[in-house]
């Protein structure tokens, strides 16, 4: 998974008690977090590819949510396990 992917991932868990990554004309944001967004194809793939993210809501408008799954719960606990590959 790409830095981004961990990133909109992660914003996913924390916007789960307020419903979810918001749709926005700039991407998913973070209701609690406006002013990190998410990119629509980063957030596509965890949905589509990885099923990390579920849809809910309407495809795009005020409405339209994406929410974590259990499987998407457990890769950040799982990434949060492994010891990074940077060098300090």
């Amino acid at each position: 998974m790409t830095p981004k992917m961990v990133a909109a991932l992660q914003a996913a868990s924390d916007a789960d008690a307020a419903g979810g990554l918001c749709w926005t004309v700039a991407g998913w944001i973070d209701p609690g977090n406006c002013w990190e967004y998410h990119g629509p194809v980063v957030v596509s793939r965890l949905v589509w590819t990885h099923g990390y993210l579920a849809e809910t809501g309407k495809c795009r408008g005020k409405n339209a949510r994406r929410v974590i799954t259990d499987a998407g719960r457990a890769k950040l606990q799982e990434l949060a396990a492994k010891p990074s590959r940077r060098r300090a």
